[in-house]
């Protein structure tokens, strides 16, 4: 019975330091898939059937686990930093210099208090997400302590200075004088950003959990011991692989265009002099179909639909209609334009269509392409290194405007390195 026992634990043992399973996406939109076998801080290494593969971790954009992974639920409290990291948390104190966290899911954790953009004490309520989101955007002088109001219908606030945080009190200066305030009163806190701050440095690397928790990171390695992490505040500590949902590494090497302010954004029409006299839309209906119509951002222009082509969803990109247009500044500061193109599934099997592309730089056409209805996506990769203004243009390609929904799915830019400049 004793040897049954000890190989039963032996078993269990080398199971559970079995390499998970990784997908790495690189920056030129390829994958490999494999078990991960070590990160280093110039090579991810990754064991396939053909052996062990290393790519070049500057090349790498995403580790993701792709394996079906169980959350063991979010703590109820939420600290926000200023470089984007949310960490769902549990016994949050605050004193002047630092604030603290007992738990959270990479571990006891103590970041200097100029680095927390905010604190969640209560347990999230989906009715109250709007209105905190409103909070966590203001430009303020001063705190926001922010209550639930008695009758459970939204959220107030108190604007003055919070001195500390503790279980059993949070002290609040308002008007020159100190008030205790129980926890169990307050929902969260926002803490001061005046108008005009700084912004705060986007991390290098971001750690993702299966909850939709966010770390940004300095730096981040693995071998057999696990995966270690250095925090964008200094901390370091190991991490059970099995609470991550992926490693992003591409924060400050490529901007996505669905999330960048565009110079401008254009529709020169809904559909071609020759369709617009036969179909006789009122002036009213033309007006709200080009405001349907305009460029959209990581969906297509039915809301909640995302972009897909031939079957595969996309999170990020642009879905534009004939006859739209928008631009862009580069500024220079970028190196290549990359994107998936391809008529979206949702009007691409209705009719045998056509869609044109033309992407121009500073005035000069980079790109010119038609796209039809029944054609595969076409991976497009353009040069822009010394351009100043990026110009994407949708147009008709067969004097019809049937079916001219075009994604640009994964539509980003590569962000000029030291190396490149």
């Amino acid at each position: 019975m004793h040897r049954i026992l000890l190989l039963v634990t032996a078993i269990a043992g080398s199971v559970a330091l079995q390499p998970p399973q990784a997908e790495i996406t690189m920056l030129d939109g390829t994958s490999l898939s494999g078990q991960l076998q070590e990160i280093t801080a110039d090579a991810i290494r990754i064991e396939q059937l053909a052996g062990i593969q290393s790519v070049e971790r500057k090349q790498v954009m995403s580790l993701s686990f792709p394996e079906p992974r169980e959350s063991e639920g979010t703590l109820p409290q939420e600290i926000l930093l200023l470089d984007g990291s949310v960490i769902d948390c549990e016994n949050v104190a605050r004193t002047a210099q630092t604030t603290r966290v007992e738990k959270s899911w990479i571990g006891a954790v103590q970041i200097p208090d100029a680095l927390v953009r905010a604190v969640r004490l209560q347990a999230a309520v989906p009715e109250y997400s709007a209105q905190w989101t409103g909070y966590l955007e203001r430009q303020s002088a001063t705190d926001l302590l922010v209550i639930a109001k008695r009758g459970g219908d939204g959220l107030d606030f108190l604007a003055g200075n919070v001195v500390s945080i503790a279980p059993e009190k949070i002290e609040f200066l308002l008007d020159g004088d100190t008030i205790p305030v129980p926890p169990s009163r307050v929902y969260g806190v926002v803490f001061a950003k005046p108008e005009g701050a700084a912004q705060s440095v986007t991390p290098g690397v971001r750690l993702l959990g299966v909850s939709g928790q966010i770390v940004g990171l300095k730096d981040c390695s693995m071998n057999s011991d696990g995966l270690r992490i250095t925090t964008t505040w200094g901390s370091e500590a190991t991490v059970n692989t099995a609470a991550v949902s992926s490693i992003d590494f591409s924060s400050g090497r490529i901007r996505y265009l669905s999330d960048m302010e565009w110079l401008s954004e254009k529709m020169h029409g809904i559909d071609p002099p020759e369709q617009a006299v036969r179909l006789k839309l009122s002036e009213e209906l033309t007006k709200l179909e080009q405001e349907w119509y305009r460029p959209q951002r990581d969906h297509t222009f039915e809301m909640d639909s995302p972009l897909r082509l031939r079957g595969r969803q996309y999170r990020k990109g642009l879905c534009m209609r004939s006859r739209s247009e928008i631009s862009v500044a580069l500024d220079r500061k970028f190196t290549t334009f990359e994107a998936l193109a391809g008529v979206d599934d949702e009007v691409a099997f209705n009719l045998n269509r056509r869609v044109a592309l033309t992407v121009r730089g500073d005035d000069q056409v980079l790109y010119s392409s038609e796209f039809a209805t029944s054609q595969d996506p076409v991976p497009v990769s353009i040069p822009v290194e010394n351009i100043s203004t990026l110009t994407i243009l949708v147009d008709y390609a067969d004097n019809d405007s049937s079916c001219d929904w075009l994604d640009l799915a994964e539509a980003r830019l590569l962000v000029k390195s030291e190396e490149s400049k």
